[in-house]
């Protein structure tokens, strides 16, 4: 009577946990499947620098997803338009388990050496400002 207890008991626990595990793939909302992901930008400001050629650049406060994140950005331009367009989001640095806290950053990122001003920037879809 004890082993057929036992035996139920396991039997129990191998249930449980099997019902308790998560199943995550790829496409879900599982962080450990996050790929690129928005961050939130708090103030973004256009810097000038004046030199020969004038420097510009777009300092950004902001939180990340979590401190496993990275800031990552794009900048392009000036197109056709004069218009230099700054992309950011944020990637996941592995497959590291990290606590999903916003994290806070402060980045500048450099828009380019400028003869001559003229120039709008946008910041993921929005307008910033101009140079």
């Amino acid at each position: 009577m004890k082993k057929l207890k036992f035996a139920f008991l396991v039997l129990i626990g191998i249930l449980l946990l099997s019902w308790s595990k998560q199943r995550i793939s790829p496409g879900s909302d599982h962080p450990e499947f996050e790929g690129r992901q928005d961050v939130k930008i708090k103030s973004a400001t256009l810097l000038v620098i004046e030199s020969f050629p004038m420097r510009a650049s777009l300092a950004l406060r902001g939180e990340l997803p979590s401190a496993c994140h990275a800031l990552v950005w794009e900048v392009n331009g000036p197109n056709e338009k004069n218009i230099i367009e700054v992309t950011t989001y944020a990637e996941s640095q592995g497959e590291k388990i990290c606590i999903q806290l916003l994290a806070p950053f402060e980045v500048k990122i450099p828009l380019g050496n400028f003869m001559e001003l003229g120039f709008s920037v946008r910041l993921n879809g929005e307008n910033i400002g101009d140079l």
